[in-house]
């Protein structure tokens, strides 16, 4: 099948983002305590969006997407396997050497 023909949504978006969204809720419900400090400083009576940091949020959104649209478990495994791997050995180095 051509690239250009392959569907954007597929079975394993589907995948994909239902565990984007179990992990964000689990850290949610693990965090709440964090959170709820947190929000507590923000005045809700004031122009509170004026303090919200947009393109972190545009940015999380696009990459949400992007991770998603046009997922395949099949070949995207290996990536991630290899990702991992890499993220691991540069991680030990970094911690063991001074």
């Amino acid at each position: 099948m051509d690239n250009n023909n392959k569907p954007i949504w597929t079975r394993d978006s589907s995948i994909l983002l239902g565990a984007f969204f179990v992990t964000i809720f689990l850290i949610m419900y693990i965090w709440w305590p964090l959170a709820e400090e947190v929000l507590s400083y923000i005045d809700w009576n004031g122009p509170w969006w004026l303090y919200m940091d947009w393109l972190l949020l545009g940015i999380f959104l696009f990459m949400s997407i992007t991770i998603v649209a046009r997922a395949n478990l099949k070949t995207d495994v290996l990536i991630i396997f290899v990702g991992i791997c890499g993220r691991l050995a540069i991680e030990s180095w970094g911690t063991q050497t001074l």
